[in-house]
């Protein structure tokens, strides 16, 4: 699970410089998720949909999947796992193909 602090660069404005791999929160709303997460002892987001779509469906089945079956199941992209790459500006001296 990620840490509780923001990254760096998202605190100044900048894009991260860890595409992908970053351990930190890009938003205050992120952090909040992961802490949220964290005391709850949920593992990652397909159980925090689970829980909520239990807690506003209540009783209706076919809804949701049980917490304890992981295994093979598809898992929820975030938002950061589809970050943009950064490119390195080429060096001033570097000559264009053509």
């Amino acid at each position: 699970m990620p840490t509780s602090q923001l990254c760096i660069h998202a605190q100044n404005g900048r894009k991260c410089q860890y595409v992908g791999n970053c351990s930190f929160a890009h938003s205050p709303e992120e952090r909040d998720m992961w802490t949220f997460m964290k005391e709850n002892k949920i593992l990652d987001m397909q159980q925090t949909y689970d829980m909520w779509l239990k807690k506003h469906n209540p009783g209706k089945p076919g809804e949701g999947t049980p917490i304890s079956s992981r295994e093979g199941e598809k898992q929820i992209q975030m938002p950061t796992d589809y970050a943009d790459i950064m490119v390195t500006p080429s060096p001033p001296n570097a000559r264009a193909v053509v």
